[in-house]
C-alpha cells in the first residue's frame, strides 16, 4: 500500500513541497524561461503537451506502483494530465489567467526562492532530474499550484451559499472523516507500537464515532472530528481504489516520516459545515478540478509519437 499523507492530498503538491522545503544555500539565478524542451505528444483542450510532462507522470507512477502494467500506468498518466490542464481550464472559468501577470509574477518569485536553495544551477537541475522533472515541468507544476491557491480564494464566497454547500455535501464522492494523528518525533518504533495498539483497541470497541474519538483522545497526539475529503483523496491517502468507502470504514495506519494518520468514515454533518465552510474549501476545489478533468478526456488527442510509446521508451 502506498502510504502518503499529502498537503493537498495529491501528487503535484507533494513534489512542490519537497522542492520548496530545500534549505537556503546561495544567490544563484537562472533565466526565467518556460520554453518547451521536447516534442509535442498530445493536445488537451487545445493545449500542446510535451514529452517531458508525460515522462514525469509515467516515471512517478512507475516508482510508486512497480507491479502495475504499462497500460494501467498510462491510464494514470492520462488522468493526471487531464487534471493538471483541468486546473488551468477551471482557472479561466473564474477569470484567472494561468499565464497572466499575477500568476507569472508569483511564479518568478517562487522559482527564485527555489533556485536560491541550491549551491549552483547544476545542483538544481540534478535535483529535478532525481524527480524525473525538467525545469519546464517544475515551472508547470508550480503554475498549477498558484492557480489552485487563487481558485481557493475565489471559491470561498461560493461556500457561503447554503444551497451550493448542501448540494456539494450531498455528492456521493464527498465523505466526512474523523481522524487521529500520532507524532512521536524521531521515536518511530514507539509510534508504530502505539498505532498497533490503537488499531487493536478500535477492533474491540463499539463501531461508533464516539468510541473512535475517545480512543483518539486517550492514545493519539491529536484528533479531528470534522474533515471532508473526496473519495479520490481517501483512496490517494490509503493507496486503494474503488468507490465510496462505507460509513465506519477505518483506514490502516498511514505513515509519513515521523507522523501517523488513522481515519474513520463518518456521517456528514451539514450543520457544522454551514458554520465552518472554510474547512470544506480544499475538497470543494478538488471536486471541481476532477469534474473539469473528466470533461477534458474528450479533448485528449494523442499523436502518433504518443501512441507508439512503450515501457522501454521511458527507460
Amino acid at each position: 500500500m502506498k502510504q502518503r499523507i499529502l498537503t493537498r492530498l495529491c501528487l503535484l503538491a507533494l513534489v512542490l513541497a519537497m522542492l520548496l522545503a530545500m534549505p537556503g544555500c546561495s544567490k544563484y539565478r537562472i533565466e526565467m524561461s518556460n520554453t518547451r524542451q521536447s516534442e509535442v505528444m498530445l493536445t488537451v483542450d487545445g493545449t500542446e503537451v510535451a514529452y517531458e510532462v508525460v515522462y514525469f507522470f509515467y516515471c512517478t507512477y512507475r516508482d510508486a506502483y512497480p507491479e502495475e502494467s504499462f497500460e494501467r500506468r498510462m491510464a494514470r498518466v492520462k488522468s493526471s494530465i487531464c487534471e493538471l490542464y483541468g486546473i488551468f481550464t477551471l482557472s479561466r472559468e473564474y477569470a484567472i489567467d494561468p499565464y497572466g501577470d499575477e500568476v507569472n509574477e508569483t511564479l518568478d518569485e517562487m522559482v527564485v526562492e527555489m533556485i536560491d536553495s541550491f549551491p549552483t544551477r547544476r545542483d538544481y537541475i540534478a535535483r529535478l532530474s532525481d524527480q524525473h522533472m525538467t525545469d519546464a515541468v517544475s515551472r508547470l507544476l508550480l503554475r498549477s499550484y498558484i492557480c489552485q491557491e487563487l481558485l481557493l480564494s475565489e471559491m470561498e464566497d461560493e461556500l457561503e451559499d447554503e444551497e451550493l454547500l448542501t448540494a456539494f455535501l450531498g455528492r456521493e464522492d464527498v465523505i466526512r472523516v474523523l481522524s487521529m494523528t500520532l507524532d512521536f518525533g524521531d521515536q518511530t518504533e514507539a509510534m508504530r507500537r502505539r498505532a498497533e495498539e490503537i488499531m487493536q483497541a478500535l477492533s474491540e470497541c463499539e463501531d461508533t464515532d464516539e468510541a473512535f474519538l475517545e480512543i483518539a483522545r486517550r492514545k493519539a497526539t491529536a484528533e479531528n472530528a470534522h474533515s471532508y475529503l473526496t473519495t479520490a483523496q481517501w483512496h490517494s491517502l490509503c493507496g486503494t481504489e474503488g468507490g465510496t468507502p462505507a460509513i465506519g470504514s477505518i483506514s490502516e495506519p498511514l505513515y509519513e516520516g515521523t507522523t501517523c494518520l488513522i481515519m474513520r468514515v463518518s456521517e456528514k454533518d451539514l450543520a457544522y459545515a454551514k458554520e465552518n465552510p472554510d474547512e470544506i474549501g480544499i475538497s470543494y476545489l478538488e471536486c471541481a478540478i476532477r469534474d473539469t478533468a473528466a470533461s477534458l478526456t474528450a479533448t485528449y488527442t494523442p499523436n502518433e509519437a504518443y501512441l507508439t510509446l512503450t515501457e522501454e521508451s521511458f527507460a
